[in-house]
């Protein structure tokens, strides 16, 4: 066996253990990392499909419904409520696209069911078919609240974190002024009134899955009766059975001032049609809705 001598040893100079250090260096410190993590991600992302979202609206009581959700130990949802993969174009046109989708989920082994829920997803254009794309045998549960309301709440969450200056009367009178200054068909974020209108966006989504496939809840059943409309969800995803720890507040927040009589005519006026179309389509009576 071959040993170095001792001159070979004595001859390495300090320069060259400066290399050798910043070789090691750059290895344990930025390569491996790398190279565990991007094999973490592949493992993950072949591992699993999402197979369920709970895909809209905004401020419906996705929130309530994804806690509960999370707390169903045969469900693996994701480990932030809102991930927005199919919305957000940095996520999506990553060229690691789905391993840092699957990312958003801690899967145990006997989780079978993954889900996340993005409420905006039902709303943008193009994000039904990305998912569709992505996962055709996925199920989409959907949440529908009285539009007026919907739209009030979606205000005042965004008049709260100081994201919109005018006024409700104003942002309602100018919702269509703002969105064709939007790209994509808007960022959700100014879409108060053109969010509400749901026939249109249940249309889209059933061009892309079968309504086989998607759950239409009214917000109103979970305010009236929490359990059964999540004994609805757990039925639609094969799960039979399962009750959450707690039931979740649903808005149990109150606004600093009422909608006022005008704006409630306002909207009445522009979502009648939409509404009366909407009871057809899912076979709803949603007369209260008209009051």
């Amino acid at each position: 066996m071959n040993i170095p001598s001792l001159n070979y040893l004595f001859s390495i100079t300090f320069r060259d253990v400066v290399k050798l250090s910043r070789i090691y260096f750059l290895y344990y410190w930025i390569i491996r990392p790398v190279i565990i993590s991007s094999l973490r991600t592949l493992i993950k992302s072949e591992n699993f499909k999402v197979n369920f979202i709970l895909a809209g609206v905004v401020k419906a009581g996705t929130t309530a419904v994804y806690e509960s959700l999370k707390q169903t130990d045969q469900l693996c949802l994701s480990v932030v409520k809102e991930v927005k993969f199919f919305t957000d174009e940095k996520f999506y046109n990553r060229n690691d696209s789905e391993a840092f989708y699957h990312s958003f989920f801690n899967r145990k082994s006997h989780q079978k069911l993954v889900g996340e829920a993005s409420p905006s997803y039902l709303y943008h254009y193009g994000d039904i078919q990305r998912i569709y794309n992505y996962n055709k045998d996925i199920k989409l549960i959907v949440i529908l609240r009285n539009p007026i309301e919907r739209a009030y709440s979606h205000w005042n969450m965004r008049r709260a974190r100081n994201q919109d200056p005018l006024s409700f009367s104003q942002a309602i009178r100018k919702d269509k002024e703002r969105l064709d200054k939007e790209t994509v068909e808007s960022d959700w974020n100014f879409s108060y009134l053109k969010a509400g209108q749901y026939v249109f966006q249940l249309q889209r989504m059933w061009q892309y899955f079968p309504k086989q496939q998607t759950l239409i809840i009214k917000h109103d059943d979970l305010l009236d009766d929490y359990q059964n409309e999540l004994k609805k969800i757990y039925e639609f995803l094969g799960i039979p059975g399962q009750k959450p720890e707690r039931q979740k507040m649903i808005h149990a927040r109150g606004y600093p001032q009422a909608l006022n009589t005008a704006d409630r005519e306002y909207l009445l006026d522009y979502y009648r049609e939409d509404i009366l179309a909407l009871e057809k389509v899912l076979d709803w009576d949603c007369s209260h809705w008209l009051d």
